[in-house]
């Protein structure tokens, strides 16, 4: 995976041309804290932040459509989520 165990990490911030995030390309990252999805992804991929224990803030963009199976597993400390997504009846 691309970023998995990087501990450095506190903060994502990913462009809004980025429209799939795969599967467990943060998982493991501890130092990880805040992370921002902007409009424009619609699929998180299984696993993608697994185990990101220190993972308190996440913010969820408008074109969310699909979250993977345990996307958040093992993110104890995850307390503030703002939910943008526009939803249909």
């Amino acid at each position: 995976c691309k970023y998995c165990d990087c501990y450095s990490l506190t903060d994502i911030e990913l462009p809004s041309c980025v429209t799939m995030i795969e599967e467990s390309v943060f998982a493991f990252c501890t130092g990880l804290k805040d992370v921002i999805i902007p409009d424009g992804v619609k699929t998180l991929g299984n696993w993608v932040f697994y185990n990101c224990s220190n993972l308190t803030d996440l913010t969820l963009g408008r074109s969310v459509t699909k979250v993977g199976d345990y996307a958040f597993r093992a993110c104890t400390k995850l307390t503030n989520i703002t939910l943008k997504m526009l939803f249909e009846n």
